[in-house]
């Protein structure tokens, strides 16, 4: 007969092979007091639910389901109260557990998803991995119990009515849904991903549609380089949407879309960022900038907003035309809004501040480039408008080789005094701007550094030390964002010179 730990299973290897649970035994945790093991160890199995939700919170999925193929009652104490309202990360198992397991054992109490195709360890020869996705949540899910769905698939996909239909009443529940193409190789990040991708794929286009239209209480649609018919957005319960984001869309039927803007929806957070409305990017007209002007509108009351023109568009024909129609938009429009709190735009000018400044209401400001004006006397950029600018108190900015533009964000942030956070990007770190941009801010808490070329010194950490040490109004100590690699080589370089009291170095997250 097979010895307990012979059974103990990490994963199964099989996808059809079902899991031999542990037979029950008890699960003692000894206290230790001095050093020494207390005598009377606490049993995991008297916690209540609070206190062991607390306990999981420290454990990763993959421990959970150790810990569940361990114990078959401290499977039924995990599944009962920790599963519910946290993330399942299908990516982070992948490599340690197999999917099906996994959702045999959580899925019925699963509410918050994020899974893509390539996390689907085989595939049946008939079907698509995008069908498995849709045939494991109808078999192992509970109805009405998904709230948000993070769903990830490869171009050219397919996807069965079966599949489809059987999965539809689990997602009546969904309140915020967020649906990204990448192609086969699970790459969105290149710029002329339509280029290579640019086919319009109806069975996704039919599952986004049967989906939205089924959630009637959904608050958050997320779209990343998806082609869309648009005919969701004449549903009467769009109006409802909190946060809308299309990220390198391309919608078909524009007046869709265009009605739905009008409608005066109650969104209070809009991304409209690379995407387009078909047949209307031509040489004398943009989408983009059509589609930011009408929001702005009929939408002032929007509470964040986030936008980038389309550089290329997919033309009637369903082909990608990569002629250049970036155009920078009119940031008149930005009076509109009335209560705007954060905004990003595509590049940061002295009359799109000076706008923002009257308006007074934006905290926090993203954009990707600086858009100079020619400064033919070499004299100073009159930024003293920025004084009134009190609601300001996130900025990013990013550095190019133009000597016009870096002159410009130097003034820009002698200027922005009420700041208490900011986002430089180098491509090769300027010390004179982080420097100024301490000297100005002096209730600065969080400066994230992001550079290509260069290194961030210990001299550079000792002359903000300084600097941050003559802030008398400084009550909480700085803190300097690096990535994971350079924050750890500035901390080994530093030592015993190293003040977190005055300056302290975090990874970026």
């Amino acid at each position: 007969m097979d010895s307990p730990a012979t059974k103990r299973k990490k994963c199964s290897a099989d996808p059809t092979e079902s899991i031999e649970p542990l037979l029950s035994t008890s699960v003692s945790i000894p206290l230790k007091t001095n050093g020494r093991a207390n005598a009377n160890p606490i049993d995991i199995f008297a916690l209540n639910g609070d206190c062991l939700r607390n306990v999981c919170d420290y454990c990763s999925f993959a421990d959970l389901y150790n810990m569940c193929i361990a114990s078959d009652k401290l499977e039924i104490q995990i599944v009962q109260n920790a599963v519910r309202g946290r993330t399942v990360k299908f990516s982070e198992l992948a490599d340690s557990c197999n999917i099906l397991d996994v959702f045999r054992i959580f899925g019925s109490n699963m509410t918050k998803l994020d899974i893509a195709e390539k996390d689907i360890q085989y595939k049946e020869r008939k079907f698509s991995k995008f069908d498995e996705i849709l045939r494991l949540i109808s078999t192992h899910c509970s109805m009405d119990t998904i709230k948000h769905l993070t769903l990830q698939y490869c171009s050219g996909t397919t996807i069965k009515k079966r599949f489809l239909y059987a999965s539809l009443p689990f997602f009546r529940g969904i309140d915020s849904l967020k649906i990204a193409e990448t192609d086969q190789y699970s790459s969105d990040d290149c710029i002329n991903y339509f280029e290579s991708n640019c086919d319009y794929n109806p069975d996704v286009n039919n599952f986004v549609e049967r989906i939205v239209s089924n959630a009637v209480n959904i608050s958050s649609l997320q779209l990343h380089n998806l082609k869309l018919s648009g005919r969701l957005f004449y549903l009467q319960h769009m109006d409802n949407l909190k946060e809308l984001s299309l990220d390198g869309c391309n919608i078909r039927v524009p007046d869709a879309f265009l009605s739905f803007v009008r409608g005066k929806p109650n969104l209070q957070s809009l991304t409209w960022s690379n995407s387009s409305l078909r047949g209307m990017d031509t040489n004398r007209s943009h989408s983009s900038n059509f589609v930011y002007e009408l929001v702005a509108e009929s939408m002032p009351d929007l509470a964040a907003f986030h936008y980038y023109p389309n550089e290329g568009f997919i033309n009637d024909s369903d082909k990608y035309d990569s002629e250049f129609l970036f155009r920078m938009p009119d940031y008149s429009h930005l009076a509109k809004f009335n209560n705007l709190k954060e905004l990003s735009i595509p590049g940061v000018t002295i009359a799109g501040l000076n706008v923002l400044a009257q308006k007074n209401t934006v905290e926090k400001l993203l954009t990707c480039f600086s858009k100079a004006p020619s400064n033919r006397n070499n004299s100073a950029y009159d930024f003293k408008f920025l004084q009134s600018f009190s609601s300001l108190k996130c900025i990013q900015l990013f550095t190019s080789f133009d000597d016009r533009a870096q002159k410009f964000n130097k003034e820009l942030l002698t200027k922005a005094q009420y700041l208490t956070e900011c986002y430089l990007d180098f491509f090769q770190i300027d010390e004179q701007l982080i420097t100024i941009a301490l000297e100005s801010a002096r209730n600065l808490s969080k400066l994230h550094i992001s550079f290509r070329r260069g290194r961030f010194s210990t001299a550079l950490y000792a002359k903000l030390r300084a600097i941050r040490s003559k802030h008398s109004s400084a009550r909480s100590p700085l803190v300097i964002c690096l990535e994971k690699k350079l924050a750890k080589q500035l901390l080994s370089r530093l030592k015993t010179n190293y003040r977190p009291d005055v300056i302290a170095v975090h990874d970026s997250v």
